[in-house]
């Protein structure tokens, strides 16, 4: 099932996120990795351009729970990468 379109508002300019993540796992007490792409899109149809990114993240302990810790952060970091290339008089917050 396709996911909602998001759009990323603020200073009367709109931008849409096409996301494709190719990889993303894990082994309990080693890493996880994350592989993915995004494009940039313009309220008015216009590509802003695509890039790509590959994360690891170290799973501090030996359990599930510990491996979706590092899977979340991962997520955050990837997210972060995206609200990068929001150009900056758009963006109005951060994840932490």
């Amino acid at each position: 099932m396709p996911w909602t379109p998001t759009t990323l508002s603020g200073a009367g300019a709109s931008y849409r996120a096409a996301v494709s993540i190719s990889r993303f796992d894990g082994i309990p007490g080693q890493s996880v990795v994350l592989q993915g792409r995004w494009e940039l899109i313009a309220q008015s149809g216009e590509s802003l351009g695509v890039r790509e990114a590959t994360m690891t993240e170290k799973i501090d302990g030996a359990g599930y729970e510990a491996l979706v810790a590092a899977m979340q952060r991962t997520l955050v970091r990837f997210g972060q990468q995206i609200a990068d290339t929001v150009p900056p008089t758009t963006q109005t917050a951060k994840a932490p």
